[in-house]
């Protein structure tokens, strides 16, 4: 994970920021985009993964939700800081 952060740095300047990020796979379909975290973790649930990435002072964001709309809990929408809303698989 050091790694990819110092390469997302070197690859930054003033115009141009790489802000590194992971998607994590839950259960429930469920995928959680970690942005702007500082250490790579394991686990299978949503929540649990918003919160490690809060955590570390990065953003949890629900990410392709309209393949998984009925497995979102009302906890997790009270966690997250954002939802992708439009996804380049998609016209």
């Amino acid at each position: 994970m050091s790694r990819y952060i110092n390469a997302c740095r070197h690859a930054s300047d003033t115009s141009f920021k790489v802000i590194p990020g992971l998607e994590f796979r839950c259960r429930n379909r469920a995928h959680i985009l970690g942005i702007d975290i500082k250490k790579y973790f394991q686990t299978d649930d949503p929540v649990d993964a918003a919160n490690k990435i809060k955590e570390q002072g990065g953003l949890a964001i629900i990410a392709h939700p309209v393949k998984y709309l009925n497995n979102i809990t009302d906890e997790l929408l009270s966690i997250v800081d954002g939802i992708e809303i439009w996804n380049g698989q998609k016209d």
